[in-house]
């Protein structure tokens, strides 16, 4: 096994696997009388701090080799699996306020992918500036994706509103 595999996992898989083994074998576990989870003895920040690193995963390499790069179509997957990442822990983009202006000065990439980076996800999530909070349009996606899944039409809406 190679030594950066390892660290590797520990990085990006470490806090997902960790919350994983909290959640399976956490009600054994003995807790401080004001936890009513294993995950309420870390702090609420770190917590986030960890998510954010996960959702990070799906860009990690760009720029370390010539074919890692966004300018490389076969790349340009990794902004969506970023926005679904980032989807799956909208509470953490909530946390920290983010946007993209301020999501760029947590991770350093190639200046060539940064400019193809802000295109995509200007894009994709359908910003209309860079300062725009991330987390109400990750909501609204979330939500639309939910009422598609549901069917179309007005009847599914009105049962979700609770009118039919």
């Amino acid at each position: 096994m190679r030594t950066d595999a390892v660290t590797y996992q520990a990085i990006y898989e470490g806090w997902p696997s960790l919350v994983e083994v909290l959640e399976t074998h956490g009600p054994d576990l003995s807790l401080p009388e004001d936890a009513t989870s294993p995950l309420d003895i870390f702090p609420v920040a770190l917590q986030h701090r960890l998510w954010l690193q996960t959702c990070f995963d799906a860009l990690v390499g760009l720029g370390q080799a010539e074919d890692l790069t966004l300018a490389n179509a076969e790349q340009q997957d990794r902004v969506e699996w970023f926005t679904r990442l980032l989807r799956d822990h909208k509470e953490t983009v909530e946390y920290f306020h983010l946007t993209l202006e301020t999501l760029l000065t947590r991770i350093v990439m190639p200046p060539q992918d940064e400019a193809i980076f802000i295109r995509m996800m200007m894009d994709q999530l359908g910003l209309t500036s860079p300062q725009e909070p991330l987390a109400p349009i990750l909501l609204f996606i979330i939500l639309t994706t939910l009422y598609l899944s549901m069917g179309q039409g007005r009847s599914t809406f009105s049962t979700i509103r609770g009118l039919s």
